[in-house]
């Protein structure tokens, strides 16, 4: 049997030239496949550590809430109260103990430095009858993460 595969097909012409042709095409795909798959984990990877940056800068901005709330009890009554009719508002801290309410969000970010690229926060205020709802917003770049708390 090895010496008929010998005599059929490598007394011609080209076969050795075409067989090596179809194997390094084989590894080839094989590269390109495994390179793939490498870059998607990369990507992945850039894109989890983004969004982590994110959910810390919006966990900042919940935790700056229930500071407040905690060290100010007048925090919940004139604070918030004084923000109007409108039951959605922002809040926007320009000193460290007193939020100021804003109806417009372009308003109302404050800078939470995480890293040299810095990520924002802002935080959304909702209330009602007997609660406060508090959405605070993370962003890094590019991508956004939420937090909600709620108060009776």
């Amino acid at each position: 049997m090895n010496k008929l595969f010998k005599i059929k097909y490598l007394n011609k012409n080209g076969s050795v030239l075409l067989l090596t042709l179809l194997i390094l095409s084989s590894m080839l795909t094989i590269a390109l496949g495994g390179a793939n798959l490498i870059a998607q984990g990369i990507n992945m990877n850039r894109i989890q550590m983004n969004s982590t940056q994110a959910l810390f800068a919006a966990d900042s901005g919940t935790e700056r809430i229930l500071f407040l709330s905690r060290k100010n009890e007048a925090f919940y009554g004139t604070n918030l109260t004084n923000c109007g009719i409108d039951p959605n508002f922002y809040l926007s801290f320009p000193a460290a103990d007193t939020p100021v309410c804003q109806n417009n969000p372009n308003l109302a970010t404050a800078t939470v430095t995480l890293d040299s690229d810095g990520s924002t926060y802002k935080v959304k205020a909702s209330s009602s009858a007997s609660m406060y709802t508090f959405f605070t917003k993370g962003s890094y770049r590019g991508t956004n993460r939420t937090v909600e708390i709620f108060f009776k």
